[in-house]
């Protein structure tokens, strides 16, 4: 979606960098066919593409856009979310899935005179395809990145194979 800013106009522009958020108003100065050429309040200038959804004409909505971005990097990564890090430099997406435990009871042959005595067998149920992009909470890659944070690093061992990250993402589902 392209904006349709004019000369003069003043926008704000919202966005994460480093795990923090910053928000900065600015005024266009220029316009060409693809970039708007801004200063801010430092009168510094600025180029920026028409294209650039960050850029913000409703202070109202740039203020909340900059309530939910800082909202986003303090969120603490909870079962059912799915999140995307990189680890060991290459960048993966999964959704952490919770696990379900059922108990079955199961005759044990022996009787009393209250009746039938049962054990009762304990079944888990896995709803994760690492392959189709989900993890069990149990996973060792789950473990070690559930409770983090968007900029948070993980380690995590596998077969005396170390592993580390650092979480880029965080979606709610």
């Amino acid at each position: 979606m392209e904006n349709n800013f004019n000369l003069r106009d003043k926008f704000y522009r919202v966005w994460i960098d480093n795990n923090k958020v910053y928000g900065e108003v600015y005024i266009v100065s220029e316009i060409t066919d693809l970039y708007y050429i801004a200063i801010d309040r430092k009168n510094l200038t600025h180029k920026f593409r028409k294209n650039n959804d960050s850029l913000i004409i409703d202070k109202n909505i740039a203020i909340n856009k900059y309530y939910e971005l800082l909202d986003k990097i303090n969120y603490h990564l909870s079962i059912g979310d799915c999140f995307t890090a990189l680890l060991d430099g290459d960048k993966i997406s999964y959704k952490i899935m919770p696990i379900f435990k059922n108990y079955e009871p199961s005759w044990t042959g022996a009787t009393s005179r209250h009746g039938k005595r049962y054990k009762y067998k304990e079944n888990t149920n896995y709803s994760s395809s690492p392959n189709n992009g989900t993890l069990s909470e149990d996973s060792p890659l789950a473990k070690a990145v559930l409770n983090k944070k968007i900029g948070d690093s993980f380690s995590y061992s596998v077969d005396k194979i170390k592993y580390s990250g650092i979480i880029l993402d965080i979606n709610r589902d």
